[in-house]
């Protein structure tokens, strides 16, 4: 069986070179986010306490869960375009590899995206002026 879905339409597996940025934007961006969205949030709790308004933590955090779930759709995407799914080998090379950082960049994905609702259950049920 063709180890890469282009192989079955008749055309050249692809040779990694194209796809390694979006593997590696699926496989980081999310704990980046996450990161960010710890100093970002005690960047931005100053302001919030001024303006007595929580709009801006939420809004930071929404933008910050939506670049973690594109991330883990990167992932998923490279992954497929791999042969994601498809039958397992233990040759080196693109291929697997790119499968590997796909299904690392979901879970990665997956995971972030819920410690970022985490964080974001306290700055949902707290106020930013709690410590003033």
């Amino acid at each position: 069986m063709p180890a890469y879905r282009a192989e079955i339409r008749g055309e050249a597996p692809p040779t990694g070179a194209r796809g390694g940025g979006a593997q590696w934007f699926g496989l980081l961006a999310p704990p980046l986010a996450m990161l960010a969205n710890v100093s970002l949030g005690y960047a931005l709790v100053p302001w919030s306490c001024a303006a007595k308004s929580r709009l801006l933590l939420h809004g930071e955090i929404a933008v910050l869960v939506l670049i973690s779930v594109a991330a883990g759709l990167v992932a998923h995407r490279e992954w497929k375009r791999y042969g994601g799914g498809g039958e397992t080998d233990d040759a080196g090379g693109p291929g697997p590899r790119a499968r590997f950082l796909g299904v690392l960049g979901i879970w990665s994905s997956a995971l972030f995206t819920l410690i970022l609702f985490a964080q974001w259950l306290a700055s949902a049920y707290l106020t930013p002026c709690l410590g003033t």
